[in-house]
Protein backbone atom coordinates (compact mmCIF):
# COMPACT_ATOMS: atom_id res chain seq x y z
CA UNK A 1 0.00 0.00 0.00
CA UNK A 2 2.85 2.37 0.76
CA UNK A 3 4.35 1.85 -2.72
CA UNK A 4 1.04 2.77 -4.35
CA UNK A 5 0.76 5.93 -2.27
CA UNK A 6 4.36 6.94 -3.12
CA UNK A 7 3.79 6.15 -6.80
CA UNK A 8 0.61 8.18 -6.96
CA UNK A 9 2.20 11.10 -5.09
CA UNK A 10 5.16 11.18 -7.47
CA UNK A 11 2.88 10.87 -10.48
CA UNK A 12 0.55 13.63 -9.28
CA UNK A 13 3.52 15.93 -8.54
CA UNK A 14 5.11 15.23 -11.92
CA UNK A 15 1.81 15.68 -13.77
CA UNK A 16 0.95 18.98 -12.07
CA UNK A 17 4.46 20.31 -12.58
CA UNK A 18 4.27 19.30 -16.26
CA UNK A 19 1.02 21.21 -16.67
CA UNK A 20 2.42 24.32 -14.96
CA UNK A 21 5.70 24.32 -16.87
CA UNK A 22 4.01 23.42 -20.16
CA UNK A 23 1.64 26.37 -19.88
CA UNK A 24 4.48 28.65 -18.74
CA UNK A 25 6.66 27.63 -21.69
CA UNK A 26 3.94 28.20 -24.26
CA UNK A 27 2.69 31.48 -22.84
CA UNK A 28 6.17 32.81 -22.09
CA UNK A 29 7.41 32.05 -25.57
CA UNK A 30 4.31 33.62 -27.09
CA UNK A 31 4.91 36.81 -25.11
CA UNK A 32 8.58 36.84 -26.07
CA UNK A 33 7.84 36.38 -29.77
CA UNK A 34 4.99 38.91 -29.70
CA UNK A 35 7.52 41.74 -29.94
CA UNK A 36 9.03 40.28 -33.09
CA UNK A 37 11.50 37.75 -34.29
CA UNK A 38 11.24 34.59 -36.31
CA UNK A 39 8.85 31.91 -35.11
CA UNK A 40 11.56 29.29 -35.61
CA UNK A 41 13.34 30.60 -32.50
CA UNK A 42 10.39 29.59 -30.38
CA UNK A 43 9.46 26.26 -31.88
CA UNK A 44 11.52 24.29 -29.35
CA UNK A 45 9.67 25.90 -26.44
CA UNK A 46 6.30 25.28 -28.07
CA UNK A 47 7.26 21.64 -28.69
CA UNK A 48 8.40 21.20 -25.08
CA UNK A 49 5.17 22.71 -23.77
CA UNK A 50 2.96 20.59 -26.00
CA UNK A 51 4.86 17.41 -25.11
CA UNK A 52 4.60 18.14 -21.39
CA UNK A 53 0.87 18.81 -21.64
CA UNK A 54 0.36 15.68 -23.76
CA UNK A 55 2.38 13.60 -21.30
CA UNK A 56 0.37 14.93 -18.37
CA UNK A 57 -2.89 14.19 -20.16
CA UNK A 58 -1.76 10.73 -21.26
CA UNK A 59 -0.48 9.81 -17.78
CA UNK A 60 -3.88 10.72 -16.35
CA UNK A 61 -5.85 8.77 -18.94
CA UNK A 62 -3.78 5.58 -19.27
CA UNK A 63 -2.57 3.81 -16.16
CA UNK A 64 -0.02 1.45 -17.72
CA UNK A 65 1.73 3.32 -20.54
CA UNK A 66 0.72 6.88 -19.67
CA UNK A 67 3.56 7.71 -17.25
CA UNK A 68 6.07 6.70 -19.91
CA UNK A 69 4.86 9.52 -22.15
CA UNK A 70 5.36 11.93 -19.26
CA UNK A 71 8.86 10.58 -18.65
CA UNK A 72 9.73 11.05 -22.33
CA UNK A 73 8.36 14.60 -22.28
CA UNK A 74 10.45 15.44 -19.20
CA UNK A 75 13.58 13.91 -20.75
CA UNK A 76 13.11 15.92 -23.94
CA UNK A 77 12.46 19.13 -22.00
CA UNK A 78 15.51 18.65 -19.78
CA UNK A 79 17.71 17.98 -22.80
CA UNK A 80 16.57 21.02 -24.75
CA UNK A 81 16.71 23.33 -21.73
CA UNK A 82 20.23 22.13 -20.92
CA UNK A 83 21.23 23.00 -24.48
CA UNK A 84 19.66 26.47 -24.16
CA UNK A 85 21.34 27.24 -20.83
CA UNK A 86 24.76 26.09 -22.00
CA UNK A 87 24.42 28.13 -25.20
CA UNK A 88 23.60 31.33 -23.28
CA UNK A 89 26.37 30.74 -20.73
CA UNK A 90 28.84 30.17 -23.56
CA UNK A 91 27.75 33.39 -25.27
CA UNK A 92 28.12 35.33 -22.03
CA UNK A 93 31.51 33.81 -21.30
CA UNK A 94 33.07 34.17 -24.74
CA UNK A 95 31.77 37.53 -25.92
CA UNK A 96 30.16 39.00 -22.82
CA UNK A 97 26.97 39.47 -24.83
CA UNK A 98 23.85 37.38 -24.97
CA UNK A 99 20.29 38.09 -25.96
CA UNK A 100 19.18 37.54 -22.34
CA UNK A 101 20.34 39.06 -19.07
CA UNK A 102 21.74 37.33 -16.00
CA UNK A 103 18.34 37.64 -14.30
CA UNK A 104 16.61 35.76 -17.11
CA UNK A 105 19.38 33.18 -17.09
CA UNK A 106 18.69 32.67 -13.38
CA UNK A 107 14.97 32.25 -14.02
CA UNK A 108 15.71 29.74 -16.79
CA UNK A 109 18.05 27.93 -14.40
CA UNK A 110 15.33 27.67 -11.74
CA UNK A 111 12.95 26.35 -14.40
CA UNK A 112 15.57 23.80 -15.42
CA UNK A 113 15.90 22.63 -11.80
CA UNK A 114 12.12 22.22 -11.65
CA UNK A 115 12.29 20.16 -14.86
CA UNK A 116 14.92 17.95 -13.24
CA UNK A 117 12.58 17.46 -10.25
CA UNK A 118 9.78 16.44 -12.60
CA UNK A 119 12.11 14.05 -14.41
CA UNK A 120 13.22 12.53 -11.11
CA UNK A 121 9.64 12.05 -9.95
CA UNK A 122 8.80 10.39 -13.27
CA UNK A 123 11.79 8.08 -12.91
CA UNK A 124 10.59 7.18 -9.43
CA UNK A 125 7.16 6.27 -10.83
CA UNK A 126 8.80 4.03 -13.45
CA UNK A 127 11.01 2.27 -10.89
CA UNK A 128 7.99 1.66 -8.63
CA UNK A 129 6.23 0.00 -11.58
CA UNK A 130 9.22 -2.25 -12.25
CA UNK A 131 9.59 -3.50 -8.68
Amino acid sequence: MKTFRLRSTNLIFSRRLAIAIGIALISGETLRLWSGGPIAWGMDHYLMGVLLLFGAWKSHRCNNLGPRYLLAAWAFTCGVEYMNIVRHIELLHNSGKSNISFAWLGIIGIGYLLCLLGLGASFKVQSDDAG
